[in-house]
């Protein structure tokens, strides 16, 4: 009887501290998979420009001919802070992403 109690009043702590146990697993399974994606991304940046491509390959960044040209002109007027919001808006990519982006052109 006494058994039963100890299990009644474990088995919710057993069960938080398994549930625990797999989000662990997983976040740190994501972060490899995190890392492998952006060794992948250098290694094709690399790449590409290897073939001697002006621009780098980032399908983060995917912008029109019109878009890209009013960017660059933004950027050559000296607003590239401007450049850089205008990328986040048309891409809808994180800050470092569309500076990076802006900072290759």
């Amino acid at each position: 009887m006494e058994r039963i109690k100890i299990m009644e009043t474990f088995f919710p702590y057993i069960f938080i501290v398994i549930i625990f146990a797999l989000y662990i697993s997983l976040n740190m399974e994501i972060s490899k998979l995190s890392q492998k994606i952006k060794d992948q991304q250098k290694q094709l940046d690399k790449l590409y420009h290897l073939t001697g491509q002006e621009e780098v390959f980032d399908n983060k960044v995917n912008l029109s001919q019109e878009t890209k040209l009013h960017i660059l002109e933004l950027v050559h007027s000296g607003k590239k802070i401007q450049a850089i919001k205008e990328v986040r808006e048309a891409t809808n990519s994180s800050l470092v992403d569309a500076k990076n982006y802006v900072d290759k052109l």
